[in-house]
């Protein structure tokens, strides 16, 4: 059984995903780093997600950068 927040989402990550091909790039310290298939929509979907359940993000969005620092 699906909750009130999964059913409200639903039919937005299926048109999402029926029409884009993310590019999905990382690197470390300057180094690019090969992500498999796998990581790629990994990594790629969770961050559209946490991005997109933000207030003021267009749907229409082109490009996300995360810039992480320790």
């Amino acid at each position: 059984m699906l909750n009130s927040l999964q059913k409200a989402f639903m039919p937005v990550m299926k048109n999402y995903f029926k029409v884009t091909i993310l590019d999905v790039k990382l690197s470390v310290d300057g180094e690019d780093i090969a992500l498999n298939k796998f990581v790629a929509k990994m990594l790629g979907g969770t961050l559209v997600g946490a991005v997109m359940s933000l207030q003021g993000i267009k749907k229409d969005w082109k490009e996300i950068k995360v810039k992480v620092t320790k």
